[in-house]
């Protein structure tokens, strides 16, 4: 356009101006009297509203299989590190993004990632890749990765008192507790109640089901209870044994060191405290028990069953 122009000896714009629009519209299309006109304010130009994207989704792609976590590794971290920059340019946080492994169209694996409160830092979102990766590894060869974000909110500034630091604690607690249970699984931890009791038998599990069955046996799970180690069934009221089941198993066991569970610090009014040592018991066919004995009385009883 700017050489047609030249070629008509019109070389400013005023020159251009004195042209009739349609004679201009003829020659040169109708765009060059439009664009015109917007420049000087003839005419009026309505925009769409400008909307800030909401969804991140990058990815990277590998020229050969990556087989080994180390090869793949450098691509998750910088996907992160370009989900921050998209955050911080947006003055933004997120709670959940997700991975996408895939091994061409042969095979892939999500891998949802949610965090306690809003996060923007690759770094936290590194560690709580790391903490669940611990505990699902990518089963296959890698050949890209995908980040994607499909939320993202303005970010918020938490408000921090110098007396009272009871929010950041609580912001701290619930950072923890989501990289335990990504570590470990979602069922690793339960929230505390309050049982009233120490004992196995009177945990909220089997204190749900205790109108079925006096002799009724429960679910327990890991986390219920203090060791890892504890039977699929219990007891409610624990059975007492006699001297001859007590003999058959006392020689399975060993007597040094035993889980002590004692019912000291929080009694109830109509009774006496109770002080057992617990062990893991062998029958002659054998069957695993968790037995224990009860003190000061050195009387035996069976609490659970082992699968």
């Amino acid at each position: 356009v700017m050489d047609a122009l030249r070629a008509l000896n019109l070389h400013h714009l005023s020159a251009v101006r004195h042209i009739p629009g349609n004679a201009l519209g003829k020659r040169f299309g109708s765009e060059l009297p439009l664009q015109l006109a917007r420049a000087y304010g003839e005419v009026n130009e309505s925009l769409p509203y400008w909307q800030p994207v909401v969804r991140f989704s990058e990815s990277v792609a590998f020229l050969d299989l990556a087989r080994e976590q180390s090869h793949w590794m450098p691509g998750v971290e910088d996907l992160l590190q370009r989900l921050q920059e998209f955050l911080k340019s947006r003055a933004a946080s997120t709670q959940a993004i997700t991975f996408h492994f895939m091994q061409g169209s042969l095979k892939h694996t999500n891998f949802p990632l949610q965090a306690a409160h809003e996060m923007h830092h690759a770094s936290d979102w590194l560690r709580l890749f790391n903490a669940r990766l611990d505990r699902m590894p990518i089963p296959h060869e890698v050949s890209s990765i995908e980040l994607s974000c499909e939320r993202v909110e303005a970010m918020r500034f938490a408000e921090l008192d110098l007396f009272d630091r009871s929010r950041e604690r609580d912001r701290e607690w619930a950072a923890l507790t989501t990289l335990i249970k990504l570590r470990l699984g979602e069922g690793a931890l339960q929230a505390a109640s309050d049982n009233a009791c120490a004992l196995p038998e009177a945990s909220k599990l089997s204190h749900d089901d205790h109108h079925r069955s006096a002799q009724s046996a429960t679910l327990a799970t890991l986390a219920t209870l203090a060791n890892d180690l504890r039977p699929v069934l219990l007891y409610d009221p624990p059975k007492p044994l006699s001297h001859r089941e007590v003999n058959a198993f006392t020689q399975s066991i060993p007597m040094h060191y035993p889980e002590r569970i004692e019912e000291h610090w929080r009694p109830k009014p109509d009774r006496e405290s109770t002080l057992r040592d617990y062990y893991i018991a062998r029958t002659p066919n054998q069957q695993m028990l968790w037995v224990f004995r009860k003190r000061p009385e050195n009387l035996w009883f069976l609490q659970g069953l082992f699968a």
